[in-house]
């Protein structure tokens, strides 16, 4: 069985919003959306999307904090 969770939407506030509901422990989520209304980029920024653009999210659980991952 596969760890990864592959999840598609039509519109979304934000991928990232809506891939971490699904994350379960151990899992790998991808989501992607055909729109998302609300993204946002690193650092507070702003992400704008026209549609025909690829969007998507990766989420995972890591067993080591992320301050120790480079």
């Amino acid at each position: 069985m596969s760890r990864w969770r592959i999840l598609w939407e039509g519109e979304v506030t934000s991928t990232m919003d809506a891939v971490l509901p699904h994350l379960e422990e151990g899992a790998f989520v991808a989501l992607g959306a055909d729109h998302q209304t609300k993204g946002r980029g690193r650092m507070g920024r702003v992400w704008h999307d026209t549609r025909g653009t690829l969007t998507v999210s990766l989420a995972f659980q890591c067993e080591k904090p992320l301050r120790d991952i480079p």
